[in-house]
């Protein structure tokens, strides 16, 4: 029987990542979830994968390490394409002090 952990974090590599940037790239839970809260389960889904890897034999912690940074950084990539943080720039400088007469 293979381990549940290297299962675990495969499937969340492989499969839930890419799953849930899906579903957002898809815009069908628009009205439930916004970007952060995307960002937050990925990253609880990425906590989770580092969980099962401390559960790993060392010599194999580096191999799913690699994989789960990876996955990680692809994913957080395409999510963060569809909705660019905008910056906010100010048009004319605002006064730090305003003297009212």
């Amino acid at each position: 029987m293979e381990n549940p952990h290297r299962q675990l974090i495969e499937t969340i590599c492989n499969d839930v990542l890419p799953n849930m940037v899906r579903i957002f790239e898809s815009k069908k839970m628009d009205s439930v979830l916004d970007q952060d809260q995307y960002v937050r389960l990925l990253e609880e889904n990425v906590e989770r994968a580092n969980k099962s890897l401390k559960m790993l034999p060392v010599e194999e912690q580096g191999q799913y390490r690699v994989m789960i940074d990876q996955a990680y950084a692809i994913n957080i990539d395409r999510l963060r394409k569809q909705h660019p943080v905008l910056q906010t720039v100010t048009a004319h400088p605002i006064p730090s002090e305003k003297k009212f007469n």
